[in-house]
């Protein structure tokens, strides 16, 4: 019992530590790429300045929202809290990078997929795409969600330079595979031969069959 308590104790530890991780990894970079923005044009584009103001004070809001909302796991009380996001949200969040040309293909039916499957493909996309923003000169990216019946498949690439796995590595696709593996599925990171950087998961489904 005490070996099974220790593993559940475990395993919740390490889902807090990715929904932390995503959570404000996400919000940050934004937060730094628009205040960037705001400094370059401050003294040419008042109106620029004030929409990047105001991009940092709704992804500032938006990110304490949802670490009050994975925290609010942690404690025993009835205080409301955001709802988790899902794929339905996935349109407001490609909307967020600036600077980055995000393009959305989705195919086979989304609408009903278990909580647990859409919101790893939320967080896996989020990851993803934080990435491109803080380690790419991309400019183009692209999410590819399919419903394959026996799996979700969520695909994220770029067109920035290739560049050697060891230089995107770090924790955020470290989560990218945790996240994979805890729904006993699987993730690809690393460099695109042809140019820029790829992530490949699939998430099985219940009662699906390859």
């Amino acid at each position: 019992y005490a070996e099974e308590r220790r593993r559940r104790e475990e395993q919740e530890r390490l889902r807090i530590a990715r929904e932390l991780h995503d959570v404000l990894a996400h919000s940050l970079s934004l937060i730094a790429v628009r205040a960037s923005v705001a400094l370059e044009l401050i003294d040419s584009n008042p109106d620029e300045v004030r929409n990047a103001l105001l991009a940092i004070k709704q992804a500032s809001k938006g990110g304490l929202d949802e670490v009050r909302s994975v925290l609010h796991g942690l404690r025993e009380d009835t205080a409301p809290r955001a709802p988790a996001p899902s794929l339905d949200r996935l349109d407001e969040l490609i909307a967020d990078y600036p600077g980055l040309s995000v393009t959305l293909n989705r195919t086979g039916p989304l609408t009903e997929l278990p909580a647990a499957a859409g919101l790893a493909a939320y967080r896996i996309v989020q990851e993803a795409l934080t990435n491109v923003i803080r380690h790419s000169q991309a400019r183009k990216a692209v999410v590819h969600l399919h419903n394959a019946g026996w799996a979700l498949l969520v695909g994220v690439s770029d067109d920035g330079p290739s560049t050697a796995t060891d230089a995107n590595e770090g924790s955020g696709l470290i989560g990218i595979r945790e996240r994979a593996l805890s729904l006993g599925g699987v993730a690809e990171t690393g460099p695109d031969p042809r140019g820029g950087f790829t992530v490949h998961v699939a998430l099985p489904l219940p009662g699906g069959k390859r």
